[in-house]
């Protein structure tokens, strides 16, 4: 008995010995997917990182001399936290590519791919100054949108690491555990797509969540998942910070579309996650004459993601990619002969288009919900704002100095004037600033307070009204973004407490019949 002791206490010294040499010790929590220099466990998968923070030596091979390497651009998919190198999309390419000549696959990550696709043109070498073949992926971050915004919500338990105990053997034996309850989920995806397919379930996901909204929308208040939702689509459409940020992102991006157009290099724009954020994007790709695929949505389908750790895109979905992938290449002439995707994966990548093509009326639906929401008229003093006040006034229109709110207005036909109305601490009489978006350029101008006849309904106020111009719209109708900035007339002393004012209400009006705008003023 005491030999079997002794024997179990040298194996599990040994073992302990043994895991301390070769195993790392340090987690890597899935958020941290671009740190440097990080060797340790995202989940129960291996998580090796350069200096910059590439996951398998990518800095290094991107700057090697490659007579034709095909360099891939991408965030947080192509990182993909919770996958093995080997079930990543470029690792499943590169035996494709390499048999149509293409010499090397590198991928390269990043929270700013379109930042990261100017280095890599000056990086990496290639046959004529620069890789020929170059595959960006284009997700909400390329725009600097939010992807969270836009998906469906799925209710997967995650699958986490233990903590770190004293025993890395111990802990070791957890993460194959681990390892078993994620590939049996990994197998379970793999398994529905080839019963399945990509299609239905994304369409279904997106009309229940159109029907969802939809009755929020009938209903007397809009709360919830709903009212954040439609809140996001008006902030993404018509917001002026947001607008700001997506315009700038499409210009630069249609600039670099059209230099390597004009370099005679093959551009593969891989559209992920939510797409409405990445549609100036994607079009600007097309005019300048590459193509643009879409990764399986699995924003909308849970049942295509899997958490370990958290809630990700499963391996069958980068699988998929990697398919269409090779389909583009082999369209575009650049993979042929025996390298060339057989028709069955041209045939599956052509469903994945049509799928997303007759998606579009749903979304279009969904936008129309949100468009209806704006109004020519905000109302501001109840405790429940409208919708298209995105930040910046607190319920019941209280709007402190120095914070700018933000709002977006419906614009009617013949509109003259932008109008706010409120009250303020009497003798006051702060200035408003506004500003809107004129092409690609801010419009602000200040306006000083009319104090308006009448009593103010907080004691110690005053009734005041600001009159802008309207703001400058694409069309007589439109949906204009606005912000709002309130201003002291004079300096406060440093002991004062911070000026507000309370607003009942913003419009955009025309001049009643028989007055001018002139005589208003």
């Amino acid at each position: 008995m005491r030999r079997i002791v002794v024997g179990i206490a040298v194996v599990a010294v040994a073992a302990e010995l043994a895991a301390r040499i070769t195993l790392p010790a340090a987690v890597v929590a899935p958020e941290s997917w671009d740190a440097p220099a990080r060797d340790g466990w995202c989940g129960s998968v291996r998580w090796q990182t350069d200096a910059d923070g590439q996951r398998a030596d990518a800095t290094a091979r991107v700057a090697a001399a490659h007579a034709n390497p095909l360099v891939i651009v991408g965030g947080e998919f192509t990182a993909a936290p919770g996958l093995r190198l080997e079930e990543r999309y470029p690792e499943q390419l590169a035996a494709r590519a390499r048999a149509g000549g293409i010499d090397a696959v590198v991928a390269l990550a990043s929270r700013q791919p379109l930042a990261l696709l100017d280095e890599v043109l000056t990086r990496a070498p290639g046959a004529a100054g620069g890789p020929r073949v170059i595959v960006v992926e284009l997700d909400p971050a390329a725009s600097r949108g939010d992807a969270a915004r836009f998906s469906v919500a799925d209710q997967l338990p995650p699958l986490p690491d233990p903590p770190a105990g004293w025993s890395r053997a111990w802990d070791a034996l957890g993460r194959w555990r681990r390892r078993g309850e994620r590939d049996a989920a990994e197998a379970e995806v793999a398994a529905l797509v080839r019963h399945d397919g990509w299609t239905a379930r994304a369409t279904a996901g997106m009309r229940a969540r159109l029907d969802v909204v939809g009755a929020a929308v009938r209903s007397p208040t809009i709360a919830g998942e709903p009212h954040a939702l439609l809140q996001a689509l008006i902030a993404e459409l018509h917001g002026l910070s947001r607008t700001r940020t997506r315009i700038a992102a499409t210009r630069d991006f249609a600039a670099r579309c059209e230099r390597l157009r004009d370099e005679q290099r093959v551009l593969v724009a891989l559209v992920t996650g939510p797409t409405l954020p990445t549609l100036g994007l994607a079009q600007a790709a097309r005019d300048a004459g590459h193509a643009v695929i879409h990764a399986p949505a699995f924003e909308f389908d849970p049942q295509l993601r899997v958490a370990a750790p958290r809630s990700r895109p499963a391996a069958a979905v980068h699988a998929m990619v990697a398919r269409s992938l090779w389909a583009t290449l082999t369209r575009r002439g650049l993979l042929t002969g025996a390298a060339a995707a057989p028709a069955d994966v041209l045939a599956e990548a052509d469903a994945i288009e049509q799928r997303f093509e007759s998606r579009g009326g749903l979304d279009e639906a969904l936008l129309t919900l949100a468009r209806a929401q704006i109004a020519s008229v905000a109302p501001l003093a109840g405790a429940v704002l409208p919708l298209a006040v995105l930040h910046g006034i607190d319920p019941g229109g209280r709007l402190v100095a120095g914070r700018a709110a933000e709002l977006v207005m419906r614009r009617p036909p013949g509109a003259t004037e932008l109008v706010v109305r409120g009250e303020a601490p009497a003798g006051t009489r702060p200035r408003l600033r506004l500003r809107s978006l004129a092409g690609e350029s801010i419009d602000a101008r200040d306006e000083a307070a009319r104090v308006l006849d009448g009593s103010s309904a907080r004691a110690g106020h005053e009734r005041l009204e600001w009159i802008f111009p309207p703001p400058v719209t694409r069309g007589a109708h439109d949906y204009p973004g606005i912000e709002l900035l309130l201003a002291p007339e004079r300096a406060a002393a440093a002991s004062d407490p911070p000026l507000a004012a309370w607003l009942h209400e913003v419009a955009l009006v025309g001049p009643p019949p028989g007055e001018s705008t002139g005589e208003r003023r």
